[in-house]
C-alpha cells in the first residue's frame, strides 16, 4: 500500500506541538521585557538617589535637591553613631515600581 500525505492525527498532533513551543517562546520574551523593564526603573532610582547624595553633601540647601526630590520619595534618617566620630545612616529611596535602602557613613 502506497501512502501519499499526512493522516489528520499526525496533522494535529503536529500543530499542537507547534502551538506549545510557540507559547513558551511568548512567556519567556514577555519575561524578559518584564525583567528588563524592572532592571530599568530600578537602574534609574539608584541613580536619582546617588545623584541626590552628592549634591546634598555638596551644598544642602540646592535648589536641584528639591527638583530630584519630586521624582521620588527619599527619606534619610541617622541609624546610630560611631564613638562620635562616624554617622551611620539609612536613606530609604522609592518611586511607583521600586524600593531601595541605602546605608552610609559621614564623618562628623
Amino acid at each position: 500500500m502506497n501512502k501519499q500525505g499526512f493522516t489528520l492525527l499526525e496533522v494535529l498532533i503536529a500543530l499542537s506541538v507547534t502551538a506549545i513551543s510557540l507559547m513558551g517562546i511568548y512567556h519567556l520574551i514577555n519575561f524578559s521585557f518584564s525583567t528588563l523593564l524592572s532592571a530599568k526603573n530600578r537602574l534609574q532610582l539608584i541613580n536619582q538617589t546617588y545623584e541626590y547624595l552628592l549634591i546634598k553633601n555638596k551644598s544642602p540647601n540646592s535648589y536641584y535637591i528639591s527638583k530630584i526630590s519630586q521624582n521620588i520619595n527619599i527619606t534619610d534618617n541617622i541609624e546610630a553613631n560611631i564613638y562620635n566620630i562616624l554617622e551611620q545612616r539609612l536613606l530609604k529611596s522609592s518611586n511607583t515600581d521600586e524600593e531601595i535602602n541605602f546605608i552610609y557613613f559621614i564623618k562628623k
